[in-house]
């Protein structure tokens, strides 16, 4: 798969993303809590500093500033990927978190 390449060094980034209304059921503040971990693993691995996240029952927005210009779709990919994962895992879901 190939990414678009959005890359913004040293500009504030403003993210949102909608949770697939079958996920919506599950978000409590224990999967908040590990999506927001998500987010501050990729924070480290793709050096990116956070000014904000909040998770609600229905979206997630993230603002931040990527360092090094580091590709954003391949950030966000990243982050929706491995929560899709986990909440598929543990909630014995299939398909995509995400509309």
């Amino acid at each position: 798969m190939t990414h678009s390449k959005i890359t913004m060094n040293d500009t504030c980034c403003h993210v949102s993303s909608f949770f697939h209304s079958g996920v919506k059921n599950f978000i409590n503040e224990d999967v908040k809590q590990k999506l927001n971990n998500i987010i501050n693993d990729a924070a480290k691995k793709f050096k990116i500093i956070i000014k904000d996240i909040n998770i609600s029952e229905s979206h997630f927005q993230l603002e931040f500033y990527p360092e090094n210009n580091e590709n954003i779709s391949v950030i966000i990919g990243y982050i929706k990927q491995r929560f899709t994962q986990w909440i598929n895992n543990n909630f014995n879901l299939a398909g995509s978190a995400w509309i």
